[in-house]
């Protein structure tokens, strides 16, 4: 399309830039609808989603049609201004999630080189195409400090993969043994692990006398079912759509953002796996206290930990979070279950750590196949490694 390369990092981008910048989007937006509309039919989604709002992949062509077809006046005033805008740069934010989701990585790059020649990458503070999280609500009058300082968080942070080693920018996963601070975590984990599991499989068992096929023909668990769920009422949060076969939470920790202090849920700890609170009890807040100031002002990065659930079948469509460190354990189902950071999916296996930075794009699914819901347990800490901007 002829982008004019506009060399200053200002915000306020010239018209006809902007308006070279307006035309790809757009048309990038086209062909995102084009190919979940496709799948739409290919799928037959219409009898999947009947009645509800919770949308399993390759499902996402009503969800971003309801979510665009209601804020086409809200596009149009973001790309009228003289100057660049919030909600245009969320415009395009919203365009690149859509062609990720998609796997059109190729497309995505294109937009988001546009969005590089544009001059435009400064103003959104994203460091690669694969780590581009924007938590501002599709509006007019949206601040990008209303959810998150500077926009997208403190990327001068040396908490990322590759701020440590250099490493390539589309790794967002971490090694664990790696890291000082993950590492006596996985290795307390790994040696208890015999004795987590035993525990776990008793209280299922108490609490779900059956497994396997019988537990689901008995309705113990089922696979993906539209109803009543929803999800991002209004669609503001569009960052957050696209969720199916969620199931229920088991809490068992929380911390303190200023202080050491914790909270432990004993009948948590109980139902899951006494074992594993002890372990985790000493070692918990693994990071530095106290947290500086705009760590706490970062909407949803807290530290806790749970036990989250995946019905076969369901799963999480890609997004990013702005928290700098997930890192999860397998406890059940864990063999047709998968993680996804960027371009990268590793399988769940038992009993081991994966870790991720989760402002990557990252997305959690279970095969319809297994034959059990997939369970993990699932810690959210203000960094995997390195340390907060001082």
């Amino acid at each position: 399309l002829g982008l004019r390369v506009w060399p200053s990092a200002r915000s306020n981008l010239g018209n006809a830039i902007k308006d070279d910048l307006c035309r790809v989007t757009a048309a990038m937006q086209s062909l995102s609808m084009d190919y979940w509309r496709a799948q739409w039919a290919a799928s037959s989604c219409g009898a999947f989603t009947e009645s509800g709002f919770v949308y399993p992949w390759p499902c996402y062509w009503s969800m971003w049609e309801m979510t665009f077809g209601g804020s086409r006046a809200v596009s149009s005033w973001c790309w009228a201004q003289p100057s660049m805008t919030i909600c245009a740069i969320t415009t395009v934010a919203m365009v690149l999630l859509m062609l990720k989701q998609a796997a059109l990585w190729d497309d995505a790059a294109f937009l988001f080189e546009a969005l590089g020649a544009a001059g435009a990458l400064p103003f959104a503070n994203w460091p690669s195409l694969y780590q581009t999280p924007w938590f501002v609500k599709f509006s007019t009058s949206a601040s990008r400090d209303i959810d998150v300082p500077g926009g997208s968080g403190r990327f001068d942070e040396p908490t990322a993969p590759y701020s440590m080693t250099g490493g390539p920018l589309d790794v967002g996963f971490f090694e664990p043994a790696a890291s000082p601070v993950l590492a006596p975590l996985a290795a307390a984990l790994r040696e208890a692990w015999p004795i987590i599991r035993r525990e776990y499989a008793a209280s299922q068992a108490r609490l779900r006398p059956l497994q396997g096929r019988a537990a689901q023909e008995a309705g113990h668990w089922k696979r993906y079912i539209p109803g009543k769920l929803s999800w991002n009422s209004e669609y503001t949060t569009w960052w957050d759509q696209g969720r199916a076969g969620m199931g229920p939470t088991t809490g068992l920790w929380r911390g303190d953002t200023w202080t050491n202090h914790s909270w432990w849920d004993e009948g948590g700890c109980a139902r899951i796996s006494p074992t594993l609170c002890r372990v985790l009890r000493p070692l918990l807040p693994a990071t530095q206290r106290p947290a500086p100031r705009y760590v706490g002002r970062t909407s949803a990065r807290w530290e806790f930990a749970r036990t989250y659930s995946l019905f076969p079948g369901g799963s999480q469509a890609l997004h990013a979070d702005p928290t700098r460190c997930f890192w999860q354990v397998c406890l059940e189902g864990c063999e047709h279950a998968f993680v996804q950071v960027g371009k990268h999916v590793r399988r769940y296996i038992e009993g081991e750590m994966l870790a991720f930075d989760a402002t990557f794009d990252h997305s959690v699914w279970n095969l319809p196949r297994a034959r059990t819901q997939r369970i993990v347990l699932h810690v959210s800490m203000h960094y995997c490694q390195g340390h907060y901007v001082t």
